[in-house]
């Protein structure tokens, strides 16, 4: 079935249950970044495979938004049917309402758009002619006849020694935080129930998490909701999926108080009404911030990864001509693969050479693969997953000569970069202060960047973790213990992309009262493209130690050809 004629039978469902539209985003019910197949509705619909859409269905009208990261992608997928926005320009919202002409209802599942969602989607939509209602059952699964099915495996559990704190000693924190006057906690996001259990699954591919929902109450019983979890877990009473909703009922009768965070459903907040207390995501902050143990896997999974970079690096310089975007992918997993710690990769890799490189989440396929060569920039933007640790880097690469404009956007882009990890900030600063510093020089060249400068990283859980960000609209503090990314960038359309990324862990600076970050990336950044005229000393200072940082840390496992390989790489 096309996605026209999939797209056809939904607008059919509209008459049936009195809505003029219909809202299909690309998160599921659960709202994780990566959506198994089963819950792919949006793919499903339309063909559009990047991790953030929003299809807004109307008999006259197809109105998608995606941010910067796929605005180009969304063209190359949809084509011209589809009127494509950017999800984040106030002015695609009014565009939508505008487009509007008559009093319109547009109907949402409850179970899949959340407290927040449905509150910006109100406050975009404010006096206008727009109205939400939701819809008891999803429309594309009604048409979806054919959708795959999920398949259970084994459960990881993880001990102190390699989490750090116990189930038990994670809930006596917890519970000193709730609310005095509630009964239950609610917990729907998918990271902080496999934080605070210590347990890993295998429900959604490059996240080792399980699709669940958790109920805590505070003075007795703790519920897990999954069709994952086959295996008893101390403590824990595991109940199927489909009895989450039947058991919110019963224990909100009796006028038990809930709380939760903005990110629930808002099936929950339409059952519960008062009795439903929206708080901060107590559990996001307390897995942001490291513990030691944590820590120290952490830095063991970056050596391993950085090795398997290193060793890549150097047999990529010597068969350029003779790859392509995929299989350079390909070979990179193997060269993971030799980790007996590695478990999967942590996304998509993100293999773009040339005007590849210019969409920012770009996946090679075998329609737009491309041979890298010496003509061009090839972007690399890769992690893992490692027992116990996970893994984001970034390095643009060129294997000829480059370009005088080449070099010099490579180069604003590595002083952003530099500025991040030599800085020092005073206690309680924010992503968004920190996230224009990244971009100063570029700036000063009437250029920028779409994406943020930075996310949170889970401990072998989501490779994107809040609630710290480096962006425009990161107002959570910066706290030790946290790891973010430093990833700016540029992007020329049609021609080439660069982009560098390292992790970098927050801790407590030797200046009292202040705070700085430690680079925990050990991959070497390419000399060649760089416009050393355009670094200062302490920039210059900077690059030469870590490079010598990383050569003298992976040298002694490499072999004397992948040694001298990457000598050069890191002081020619």
């Amino acid at each position: 079935m096309k996605s026209f004629d999939r797209i056809t039978k939904v607008k059919n469902l509209l008459k049936q249950y009195n809505i003029d539209g219909y809202i299909v985003p690309s998160y599921d019910e659960f709202r994780n970044e990566y959506t198994p197949k089963p819950l792919q509705r949006l793919e499903w619909l339309t063909g559009f495979t990047g991790s953030s859409g929003l299809l807004i269905i109307k008999e006259e009208k197809l109105l998608f938004l995606t941010d910067s990261r796929y605005l180009l992608q969304a063209k190359q997928q949809l084509g011209n049917k589809y009127q494509i926005l950017d999800i984040a320009d106030e002015e695609s919202w009014k565009k939508i309402t505008k487009a509007v002409k008559n009093y319109c209802i547009l109907g949402y599942d409850p179970m899949i758009e959340s407290i927040s969602s449905i509150q910006y989607y109100q406050k975009v939509f404010s006096h206008k002619n727009i109205q939400l209602q939701a819809v008891k059952e999803n429309l594309i699964d009604l048409i979806w006849l054919d959708k795959p099915k999920l398949g259970s495996k084994k459960i990881l559990r993880l001990t102190k020694k390699e989490a750090g704190l116990s189930t038990e000693e994670k809930l006596e924190q917890l519970l000193l935080k709730i609310d005095k006057n509630v009964d239950y906690l609610l917990v729907t996001q998918l990271d902080s129930i496999c934080w605070l259990l210590n347990i890993r699954g295998s429900d959604i591919k490059y996240s080792p998490l399980i699709l669940s929902y958790l109920l805590i109450k505070k003075k007795g019983n703790i519920y897990l909701f999954s069709d994952s979890v086959t295996e008893k877990i101390e403590g824990v009473k595991i109940l199927k999926l489909k009895q989450i909703k039947e058991l919110f009922i019963e224990l909100i009768i009796p006028g038990s108080i809930v709380q939760s965070s903005k990110e629930v459903s808002h099936w929950f907040k339409e059952t519960a009404g008062a009795s439903m207390i929206i708080k901060e995501d107590i559990i996001e902050l307390m897995k942001a911030c490291k513990n030691n143990v944590e820590l120290e896997h952490i830095r063991q999974a970056h050596f391993l990864d950085g090795l398997a970079l290193c060793k890549f690096i150097c047999w990529l310089e010597a068969h350029i001509g003779k790859v392509t975007e995929i299989s350079a992918a390909e070979k990179l997993l193997k060269f993971r693969q030799m980790a007996n710690n590695f478990i999967d990769l942590s996304f998509t890799t993100i293999s773009a050479f040339a005007e590849n490189g210019a969409i920012v989440h770009y996946k090679p396929t075998k329609k737009t693969n491309k041979t890298i060569t010496k003509d061009n920039l090839y972007l690399l933007d890769s992690g893992g997953q490692y027992r116990f640790g996970t893994t984001d880097v970034t390095r643009t690469f060129c294997f000829g000569i480059p370009t005088i404009e080449q070099k010099r956007d490579y180069t604003l882009v590595l002083k952003g970069l530099i500025r991040l990890s030599q800085l020092k900030f005073p206690i309680s600063t924010n992503g968004a202060q920190l996230d224009s510093l990244a971009r100063l020089d570029l700036w000063q060249h009437g250029l920028d960047y779409g994406h943020s400068t930075g996310h949170g990283v889970g401990y072998f859980l989501s490779v994107h973790e809040g609630p710290q960000t480096l962006s425009r609209s990161g107002s959570v503090p910066l706290k030790t213990g946290m790891i973010t990314s430093n990833e700016p960038g540029y992007y020329k359309e049609g021609e080439y992309g660069i982009r560098i990324e390292n992790l970098m862990l927050v801790r407590e600076s030797e200046v009292k009262g202040f705070l700085e970050f430690e680079t925990l990336t050990l991959v070497p950044i390419p000399l060649n493209l760089i416009d050393f005229e355009l670094l200062d000393n302490r920039e210059k200072v900077w690059l030469q130690n870590y490079n010598l940082k990383i050569f003298e840390i992976m040298s002694p496992h490499l072999n004397v050809e992948e040694k001298n390989q990457l000598q050069s790489i890191c002081y020619c």
